[in-house]
């Protein structure tokens, strides 16, 4: 039950992070996300994609504290306090 769990949570990861790069493709620079209503729109929709990584890596980590220790050079804690950051 749990590997399901956790599958769809990386799913919904993937899928954030393929929104994002999707969006920022239109983005040349930050300022951009500030100079129009469509810029601020995109910053926040990332915003909350990010939100929505941040918070389900720290439901894998709950659901099995042995995966995400098995990739050591992802810095997983980072990941996990961006959510509360944002």
């Amino acid at each position: 039950m749990s590997k399901e769990i956790i599958m769809e949570k990386l799913d919904l990861i993937l899928e954030s992070i393929t929104i994002i790069h999707e969006r920022m493709d239109t983005i040349n620079s930050a300022d951009e996300f500030v100079s129009s209503p469509f810029g601020i729109m995109l910053l926040d929709s990332i915003a909350i994609r990010l939100q929505i990584i941040g918070e389900q890596t720290k439901g894998i980590d709950k659901l099995d504290k042995r995966l995400l220790p098995k990739f050591p050079s992802i810095e997983w804690n980072k990941i996990m306090r961006l959510r509360d950051l944002l």
